[in-house]
């Protein structure tokens, strides 16, 4: 079973984290079931001889904490109170959000994903509205705010890109925000599986186990929001947060 704990960083300590959306223990540990099952099916699958450099040692991670992410960024440890204030306030102004996933598992750039059934212009407004709360509250109320690893690379990525690069510099975000319709709220299955592409859309396809296991999924209801430390490719590095808090069960 999984248990997020609470845990402490020291004053100076730089913090790569995100902002996450949770859905009760139960749920959370079938999300768990359904990434170990893709874990376990695809090592049967024939090794790709093109790996990507850049994936280097974190070529084929398992999924450590079942989480949907609403923003990616910076601070030091002496802010954590702060963050962890800003996260109240908006989990007291966010319903608890009854989210359709899809019926499916889909794969980009190197990522397995189980994502919500709407997205982009269609994405549920409570995730929309509670990203855009949790981003304007962290670029006013953080002292110690910088943009994660990730972002360094994207500015290196789209050097000839003006828009682009406007994004980053105003939200430390390209990805996964509301400007241009570009927020696909998931569920992260697998961190670049090493295996050939065609092989694991097939396998993945066609698996009973799994697809009986995201009909099990169907709907999710989240209740928490919570903030967790990640790594370089944005995969929690434990089950431990920074902060967790209820989403109000109504709202006036």
């Amino acid at each position: 079973m999984i248990k997020l704990r609470l845990s402490k960083f020291e004053p100076l300590q730089r913090i790569e984290f995100a902002f996450v959306l949770l859905p009760d223990n139960q749920t959370l540990n079938k999300l768990h079931i359904l990434a170990q099952k893709i874990d376990s099916l695809l090592q049967s699958l024939s090794v790709r001889t093109d790996i990507p450099h850049k994936w280097g040692l974190y070529c084929n991670q398992k999924l450590k904490l079942p989480h949907l992410s609403i923003g990616q960024y910076g601070i030091l440890g002496t802010d954590i109170d702060i963050l962890d204030e800003l996260v109240k306030d908006i989990s007291a102004r966010t319903p608890i959000i009854k989210q359709k996933m899809n019926t499916h598992l889909t794969m980009i750039d190197g990522y397995i994903f189980f994502d919500s059934a709407d997205v982009f212009e269609h994405v549920n407004e409570n995730i929309r509205d509670a990203y855009i709360g949790l981003r304007e509250c962290y670029m006013k109320r953080i002292h110690t705010k910088f943009p994660i690893t990730q972002m360094t690379f994207a500015k290196k990525k789209f050097c000839n890109d003006k828009n682009e690069l406007a994004l980053i510099d105003q939200h430390f975000q390209n990805w996964g925000t509301p400007e241009y319709n570009r927020m696909r709220p998931h569920f992260t299955m697998h961190y670049h599986p090493p295996f050939q592409i065609e092989e694991m859309q097939a396998a993945l396809n066609s698996s009973d186990d799994i697809k009986n296991q995201i009909k099990e999924l169907s709907n999710i209801d989240l209740i928490r929001i919570g903030v967790v430390p990640i790594d370089t490719f944005g995969n929690p590095m434990d089950t431990y947060a920074l902060s967790l808090h209820p989403l109000a069960s109504q709202l006036s």
